[in-house]
């Protein structure tokens, strides 16, 4: 039973990827620059109906009970 022991623990053993050291700032530099920020992603735009702006329209008398 220790062979399975040991096959359980080896699971995630390997080479993973190592951090790389910072190189050291330059003396004649006072302050450290901020990291840069993330662009944010675009949204996606939906589709254009055919309709266009009529499109809420149309949902609207399609909802609307007529008497």
């Amino acid at each position: 039973m220790r062979y399975i022991g040991e096959l359980r623990g080896s699971g995630s053993q390997g080479p993973g990827p190592q951090p790389q050291p910072q190189p050291a700032a330059p003396e004649g530099q006072e302050q450290p620059r901020p990291p840069p920020q993330p662009q944010p992603q675009p949204q996606p735009q939906p589709e254009p109906s055919p309709w266009g702006p009529l499109d809420d329209v149309r949902f609207l008398i399609a909802c609307t009970s007529w008497y």
